[in-house]
């Protein structure tokens, strides 16, 4: 049985979800491995939020010219504090989805 992301999300009824991915100094990864994923399971890429230092913002931007529905956020730098930036960016009670920067698929998913 195949199962997509997409369907794991509907599943749970978060209709309102957002995906967000820290990231920094890996625009070719991002690109060819999770921004295709995402876009191969139906993901609508408006949800899909990239959070980056500000240092890495213009590479990123130019990478993303075929993903322009992408938020892509100014963030910090390191990861610690990156995730920290993307928890006080959303309002309480937002489902957030947070997924590395290179994933390229998705074997097993588990509801626990």
């Amino acid at each position: 049985m195949v199962f997509y992301l997409k369907d794991f999300l509907d599943i749970l009824y978060m209709e309102d979800y957002v995906i967000c991915i820290p990231s920094a100094d890996r625009d070719h990864i991002i690109n060819n491995k999770t921004c295709c994923f995402l876009r191969n399971q139906d993901i609508p890429m408006s949800k899909v939020y990239v959070f980056v230092p500000e240092r890495c913002y213009e590479e990123y931007k130019k990478k993303f010219y075929s993903y322009p529905e992408i938020n892509l956020i100014i963030g910090k730098e390191g990861i610690r504090a990156q995730r920290k930036a993307i928890s006080d960016y959303f309002n309480e009670g937002q489902f957030v989805v947070s997924m590395d920067d290179d994933i390229a698929a998705v074997n097993e998913l588990k509801y626990v």
